[in-house]
């Protein structure tokens, strides 16, 4: 299927899932052909997850704040429909953020921002996630520290600058994650085991 995601990514996405309560809100902006959504699902294979997909897929000038070529909803859903167990509540939605007013199914526990990587885009799907995403709850970005995508991390870094935001490392990870200060009782260290 291809995904944009190292091996190194997906194990770090799949830590943070298998450290979630159950059941578990997980909110994919940019979802492509749903390798990350599929990850999640598989990390709660026999737990209760809700995630909401949000992704322009292959709407008008979508692709170019990407990076990426565009794909049909329907391919998506078909790569994962075979993941999700009668315990998952699965929604996808065919949007722009760019038009949205807040984020459907919200709050959530995890906020995994992959989608438009522009400046204009990131500003957009950050202000959604830091509205959406519970107290204690983490927003994780893909692409954070990117040299092509330099506009990720220089928005984030100003607009979860402030102290009711800290950036979490994990070693050997660029990426990083921020969370709300208030710490959500499933969070651990940071350190992370072999879960």
């Amino acid at each position: 299927m291809g995904g944009g995601l190292s091996a190194s990514e997906r194990a770090v996405l799949w830590w943070l899932a298998r450290k979630m309560p159950d059941p578990g809100r997980v909110c994919q902006l940019g979802v492509w052909r749903g390798a990350s959504v599929i990850l999640f699902l598989e990390a709660f294979a026999n737990r209760h997850l809700s995630i909401t997909g949000i992704d322009g897929f292959d709407l008008d000038g979508i692709s170019v704040c990407s990076g990426q070529a565009a794909v049909a909803i329907s391919e998506a859903e078909a790569n994962i429909e075979h993941h999700a167990r009668p315990w998952h509540d699965l929604s996808l939605f065919k949007s722009d953020t760019r038009g949205l007013l807040d984020l459907p199914n919200a709050p959530f526990d995890l906020i995994f921002v992959d989608a438009g990587h522009t400046a204009e885009c990131v500003v957009n799907d950050l202000r959604l996630a830091m509205a959406a995403v519970a107290r204690g709850g983490l927003i994780v970005l893909h692409d954070y520290g990117e040299p092509a995508w330099p506009e990720v991390k220089t928005v984030a870094t100003r607009l979860l600058g402030d102290p009711q935001w800290r950036r979490q490392r994990l070693a050997g990870w660029n990426k990083g994650w921020f969370e709300r200060t208030v710490r959500a009782p499933w969070e651990t260290d940071g350190g992370g085991d072999n879960d």
